[in-house]
């Protein structure tokens, strides 16, 4: 009884808190000047969409703008496709870094000169709102170090993809909440590293991307290090496409997981939360299966997560729903095999290497 109404007030406080953020990003005004920015896409492999995820890099954009694609060599397939779009690459030649995205992005913010580091993943496509929203967002004061773009995966042709984009747009795990909550409560904002921007002095002051290259949750690292600074992280207007799709659902699984292990090691209370909080729907309602004074209070819970997954789908631009609470059992199962998964191991494949994650998210490389 005490853990469903625990799981009540915590869907009610999230939800509220989810409507206090929006209701601050609505009222924001575009800035009176726009700021330099560096565009860093960090690419490696081959992937569907990537020639035209790299020149979504040339959406519309008020100020002066340059665009950087950091690839590892000069054989890697995205080098090609970037010399036929015409940007400039960088080749960075990251072999022996344990975090080769990180170890890309310093070598692009090495060359920076622009008052704004901007860095995109391959995976995302931007959209005609999504730089002028994501620098509005880092502009609104003077104590905003950083601003991101709630990424989203609208791009549904398997179990994989209907969950994971669940998980996104529609769960307590959305960044969106979680940026919600830790705005109300002044705890660590977290940053979501898919689409960023950051002022380039302070992140050069507080250690830039070469500091993280021995960890995963950088992007977490980097918000918990402005923080300890007095500064705030804000979050862009517009939601950020990722174009990733095709994917099974045991492959999602292993990629939550991953970012699961990366929480257990950096903030193991959070991380124990995943059953008892975020993801409790599915345990309760089976609970009450066998403790039938349970039904009310399981039943309030559902209608109480279907209530914040709406308001959640219309913050993330995602299309209506008739699967509702679908979409909200669905991610919250994800969430729970995840947290299994993640529970009984530290070792991760990631980009085709075996890595373990260690304390604050330090990796190392295995065999």
């Amino acid at each position: 009884m005490i853990w469903a109404v625990l799981a009540i007030i915590f869907t009610v406080h999230a939800l509220v808190a989810t409507l206090l953020l929006a209701r601050r990003i609505a009222k924001r005004k575009p800035p009176s000047s726009w700021p330099s920015i560096l565009i860093l896409r960090p690419c490696e492999g081959s992937e569907e969409g990537l020639r035209e995820n790299l020149r979504s890099s040339l959406a519309p954009y008020p100020g002066v703008r340059r665009v950087l694609v950091l690839v590892p060599s000069e054989t890697d397939p995205a080098y090609r496709v970037a010399h036929e779009l015409g940007l400039d690459v960088r080749v960075t030649h990251p072999e022996g870094a344990r975090n080769r995205k990180s170890a890309q992005l310093d070598a692009g913010l090495r060359d920076a000169r622009e008052e704004v580091v901007v860095q995109v993943d391959s995976d995302v496509r931007l959209d005609d709102s999504s730089l002028t929203d994501l620098l509005a967002a880092l502009c609104e004061r003077t104590d905003v170090a950083a601003a991101f773009a709630v990424p989203v995966e609208l791009e549904v042709e398997t179990f994989g993809d209907f969950a994971t984009s669940a998980l996104l747009t529609a769960s307590t795990q959305s960044f969106v909440v979680l940026a919600a909550l830790s705005k109300l409560g002044g705890g660590v904002p977290a940053l979501a590293g898919a689409f960023a921007a950051h002022r380039r002095q302070l992140l050069v002051d507080t250690g830039g991307f070469a500091s993280l290259e021995g960890m995963l949750g950088e992007d977490f690292e980097v918000g918990r290090r402005l923080h300890a600074r007095g500064f705030d992280i804000a979050v862009s207007a517009s939601p950020v496409r990722m174009m990733d799709r095709g994917r099974s659902f045991a492959t999602v699984v292993a990629r939550t997981a991953r970012w699961m292990m990366v929480v257990r090691h950096q903030r193991g209370l959070v991380f124990l939360t995943y059953p008892f909080l975020l993801a409790a729907t599915p345990l309760i309602l089976i609970a009450a299966c066998c403790v039938s004074p349970l039904w009310p209070l399981a039943l309030t819970l559902l209608a109480a997560r279907g209530i914040l997954a709406v308001v959640l789908r219309r913050f993330h631009r995602a299309p209506r729903s008739s699967l509702g609470l679908s979409l909200v059992l669905s991610a919250e199962i994800l969430m729970l095999l995840s947290f299994a998964r993640a529970l009984g191991s530290s070792v991760i494949v990631w980009r085709g290497r075996r890595m373990r994650i260690g304390r604050g998210g330090a990796i190392e490389l295995v065999a």
